[in-house]
């Protein structure tokens, strides 16, 4: 097992290498391609889904308006990250506009969709055209999750007035879908103010959507940024999710992960090294090798063989082994990279780098990513 152990750190030595490197990441796009969280957005124009996904990535609208990319001849898609997306936005044109018939756009978002986020003026009572489209997907597909999302709140002060509008739309939406379905209120009044307002709205907003997308959770979760090391890294998550992804999604696959996920960790650490304006070398990631220790590895390497071998076995291996395979590989990848960026802003910093705050970083890593992983798959 230690043999193991030395060559997985050998090939993912070799696996560092900026050489290729655009090629590798457009493999990597391709292998990400499915597994990418999508949530489509309807509603009438002006309901406020531009608002939305300012506030989930915080983009700015300039950054959104030109982010979008052509989906269909009518619907958008914005990627986000825009170089290595970790979540999508379907955003079809307003509900209700002349001359605008959605049933296209239904029959092409639908295939590329995780969840569908239905947005509605509070002040705005009628919701016949929302109400159309949603009860289409629902007879399209029972098992497709809805958020309704209550936007123009501060278009009706008052309280009650504001409770009967809530209570109009969502007894809409149930008789369109057959069932209710979750529901929050938002309004994002300023993106550039910060302020606890705009965080509570963020929050409910992201707790809602990571209830139907746990996938998402990894992503939209609060950084840890009571550090400068956790402030640092919250910009570079994205990218770390990204590569996990891919391992996971390469993983599943007989054989070829035991290669693959290797590669990806390879030109993860390479990006990464990159983003902390660092090189490796390969006494510099053998100190990383030798603060995680030969112990934790080989109970890694020993994991990873079992998970290839257990892919072979006829039937449990093609269903069952490859799932677990994957999940694995997105959690590792995720942990190995939440490590080596701690270890990468210590060695610019000049600071020792310690074992114990370094495997303890990874297999709180692990966990989290395990939890998203099984979600992703």
């Amino acid at each position: 097992m230690t043999t193991l152990v030395r060559r997985f750190w050998e090939s993912l030595w070799e696996a560092i290498s900026p050489e290729s490197e655009d090629e590798r990441l457009r493999e990597l796009k391709s292998a990400t391609e499915r597994v990418v969280p999508v949530i489509w957005l309807l509603g009438k124009t002006g309901a406020g889904k531009s608002s939305i996904i300012r506030c989930v990535t915080g983009a700015s609208g300039i950054e959104v308006g030109n982010g979008y990319k052509p989906c269909t001849r009518t619907a958008h898609i914005y990627e986000f990250p825009t170089d290595q997306p970790v979540l999508k936005f379907l955003d079809t044109r307003g509900l209700g506009e002349t001359e605008y018939d959605p049933a296209d756009d239904i029959s092409e978002c639908m295939k590329q969709s995780h969840v569908v986020v239905a947005v509605a003026r509070l002040d705005d009572p009628t919701q016949h055209e929302l109400c159309d489209t949603l009860r289409t997907v629902r007879r399209r597909s029972r098992t497709t999750e809805i958020l309704l999302v209550h936007t123009g709140r501060n278009a009706i002060p008052d309280g009650d007035q504001r409770a009967r509008a809530r209570y109009h739309a969502r007894e809409m939406v149930r008789k369109a879908v057959g069932r209710e379905v979750p529901s929050i209120e938002f309004e994002w009044p300023d993106l550039q103010k910060v302020g606890q307002e705009n965080q509570e709205e963020r929050d409910n907003l992201v707790n809602a959507l990571c209830d139907l997308l746990p996938g998402v959770a990894l992503f939209l979760a609060k950084s840890e940024r009571s550090s400068d090391e956790g402030k640092e890294f919250a910009h570079h998550r994205g990218a770390v999710i990204w590569y996990a992804a891919a391992a996971g999604a390469s993983d599943v696959l007989p054989v070829v992960g035991l290669g693959s996920v290797i590669a990806i960790q390879g030109s993860m650490l390479t990006t990464l090294a990159r983003r902390y304006h660092t090189e490796w070398t390969w006494p510099l990631l053998l100190r990383l090798k030798a603060c995680l220790g030969t112990g934790f590895l080989i109970r890694y390497g020993a994991g990873f063989a079992l998970r290839q071998v257990g892919k072979l076995v006829p039937v449990y291996g093609q269903t069952v082994g490859a799932f677990a395979a994957g999940t694995t590989s997105f959690a590792t990848t995720y942990a190995m990279g939440r490590v080596a960026a701690y270890f990468l802003f210590q060695v610019r910093q000049g600071r020792d780098v310690s074992p114990e705050k370094l495997r303890s970083l990874y297999k709180q890593a692990f966990q989290s990513g395990k939890n998203s992983g099984n979600a992703q798959q």
